[in-house]
């Protein structure tokens, strides 16, 4: 009987597994084949919130997410079930070095762990297996780092995912939706942890459907989202403390203690939207006991210190976090805005100037009075004999252009011809030993991105630097969104960069910014001596 008894159990739990293959067939694949990077099966018991993922199987999902929360697994399971389906993919990681040991890692690794993958990944050429390219189920996949913009090249395919979205190159990413020409209903999904609004993850969340998980607190009933000032801490205006001392939410509506990781379900907040969308964070998941507790000792370090702050709210809470210094603002630029006062009749000038190169070449020209920079003329033109034509009328002494973002014969001969001129190339901090540092024999500059940037944007929190009165009129606007595109983040290893974008007067600024260094301007106008002959004479 008993035998009996445990053959139909077994019967149930299979006609159950083939239902859930057949309408869910991701949701199979993690709860039969998949193992975790420790090699355990997948198990959904402490994470209820997670089962809903595994069904989607809307052809847009972007994720919002806590760190460490089990989604990657969930981008492992897709990859393998289009694969199964027929679908040839590209998987995008930041860089080369990351996706080899991503693949080592997480990849080849889960084939040691399962017989199913193993068999999966069959190799049929020389490169069907490699760190780069695999055959999964007979399809081809590409692992590619975004910093390289060829690895976008000559690949067709219906799948594209996009891992730790705010990390990669934004400008390279644009190239692999050239992939999905000839797919008339590509697969896109994006994950990432969110940096600033407006940008990567947090930009794309909005277009979603915006799904948020609501717990349901199991005295009152009342539905709510968790939310780390609402329903966990709370201040009387001297210190912050936790509503709960073992770390449980405040329901907003009975004001008791409730099981954050009790019932909930997912509602869209955006249903308009046919893309799919989720944000999960660490307060709805559970890691050990004391998640909360550990949360809390983040946060108040995080009030004294804006790094840590920004890490608590983009890698716990799942939200962006923008510091006020983190960003030239639009008020910045109303207190920069000022009328231009003409210099004397009999004043000699000369200019110091920034050239960002892209599909037109960005530039900012200033004259220089008691250590502050004027804004003389701000555009962009369109060929280098504009580029010369226009420095001359400006009489600039000191220019420093992008090296990198044009032509690298046509830049050369640029400084080459040009007397004052220097290309600069950004290089990590640990290669120049100070601001920056020059190769006079080429004409060359090195300064480290965030450090050059940074000192250019604190002249405008610190109203060092005058901007035309119609400055919201340049270029019918370009130059405030430029400006205000980038923000300050932290990378993948924590370090301080600025976000890219379409931003080349924000560039054409920070290299206007190395030209006076490079100068030693304090005033550029003069009437009977120059400044270089001055400057001169003091270092002698």
């Amino acid at each position: 009987m008993k035998k009996t008894d445990n053959n139909r159990a077994i019967s149930m739990i299979d006609s159950t597994l083939t239902q859930i293959e057949k309408k869910w067939p991701r949701l199979y694949l993690a709860m039969v084949h998949h193992r975790t990077t420790n090699g355990e099966p997948m198990t959904f018991k402490d994470k209820p919130w997670l089962v809903d993922l595994y069904k989607d199987e809307a052809h847009k999902i972007t994720v919002v997410k806590a760190s460490q929360i089990h989604v990657t697994e969930h981008f492992l399971v897709t990859m393998f079930s289009l694969a199964k389906q027929g679908k040839r993919g590209m998987y995008i990681l930041p860089s080369d070095n990351w996706r080899n040991l991503f693949v080592a890692d997480r990849i080849d690794k889960l084939c040691d762990y399962s017989p199913f993958y193993k068999s999966a990944i069959g190799a049929t050429d020389g490169e069907a297996d490699t760190r780069q390219y695999k055959s999964i189920f007979g399809q081809g996949w590409k692992f590619v780092g975004s910093k390289q913009r060829n690895n976008f090249f000559e690949f067709p395919c219906s799948v594209l995912m996009i891992d730790e979205c705010d990390r990669n190159d934004q400008d390279n990413l644009v190239y692999a939706y050239d992939r999905l020409a000839n797919e008339p209903n590509p697969y896109i999904y994006k994950y990432g942890n969110p940096t600033t609004d407006g940008f990567g993850i947090a930009k794309d969340w909005l277009e979603s459907d915006q799904k948020e998980w609501f717990v349901t607190c199991e005295h009152c009933g009342h539905e709510q989202q968790l939310d780390w000032w609402k329903n966990f801490v709370d201040t009387d205006k001297v210190v912050w403390f936790l509503r709960f001392a073992d770390g449980s939410p405040e329901c907003v509506h009975c004001h008791k203690a409730f099981n954050r990781l009790g019932k909930g379900r997912w509602i869209k907040q955006n249903p308009q939207s046919m893309e799919s969308g989720y944000r999960i964070s660490r307060l709805f998941a559970y890691k050990k006991p004391t998640d909360i507790q550990d949360l809390f000792k983040m946060f108040l370090e995080g009030l004294a210190n804006a790094t840590v702050m920004q890490n608590f709210c983009n890698n716990y809470l799942a939200i962006f976090f923008q510091d006020k210094g983190a960003k030239i603002t639009r008020e910045d630029l109303m207190r920069c805005a000022q009328a231009v006062v003409a210099p004397s009749s009999r004043s000699k000038i000369r200019c110091i100037a920034g050239i960002d190169q892209g599909r037109n070449f960005t530039i900012s020209i200033s004259r220089v009075k008691d250590g502050r920079r004027i804004k003389m003329y701000l555009g962009n033109v369109r060929t280098w004999d504009e580029v010369h034509g226009l420095l001359d009328a400006y009489d600039v002494d000191t220019v420093v252009v992008d090296a990198s973002g044009g032509g690298y014969a046509e830049t050369r001969e640029f400084v080459a011809k040009r007397t004052g001129a220097w290309m600069c190339y950004y290089v990590p901090k640990d290669k120049v030993t100070k601001q920056y540092e020059l190769k006079y024999e080429e004409n060359v500059v090195y300064a480290n991105r965030t450090e050059t940037l940074d000192l250019m944007v604190a002249d405008y929190k610190q109203r060092n630097i005058s901007i035309p009165l119609d400055y919201a009129n340049i270029l019918n606007g370009e130059f405030v969104d430029e400006m205000m595109m980038p923000t300050r983040v932290l990378d993948a290893g924590m370090r301080p960069v600025w976000t890219k974008g379409k931003d080349h007067f924000f560039h054409a600024d920070g290299y206007e910014k190395l030209a006076l260094a490079i100068s030693g301007m304090f005033n550029s106008e003069t009437v009977a001596r120059s400044w270089r002959a001055s400057r001169v004479s003091n270092e002698r």
